[in-house]
């Protein structure tokens, strides 16, 4: 079945043929090297306006009710936290 990705970061799409097996860490892995994103942030995948992150990775395409021609969003944040030296609006 084929599935698209649109990044919101970049408003890129890429297509994806993927199984009714496949879970969604790997579609996500898939879609973040097909669009060349940064590895250094925290992805999450969202579907009919409910966000699927870390805890749903292990649950399949078939799982979350996902079928052919599906449009899932791509959303990304970055890790970590402010760097110590960098001065915050607390200590201003």
């Amino acid at each position: 079945m084929m599935i698209q990705i649109i990044d919101l970061m970049t408003n890129r799409v890429v297509k994806l043929e993927v199984s009714p097996g496949n879970t969604l860490e790997e579609v996500k892995d898939t879609a973040v090297k097909a669009l060349k994103l940064p590895t250094d942030y925290s992805y999450s995948l969202i579907f009919g306006s409910k966000e699927y992150g870390r805890s749903h990775y292990d649950k399949t395409l078939a799982e979350l009710g996902i079928r052919d021609n599906d449009t899932l969003q791509l959303i990304g944040r970055p890790i970590g936290g402010t760097d110590a030296s960098t001065p915050s609006l607390a200590s201003a």
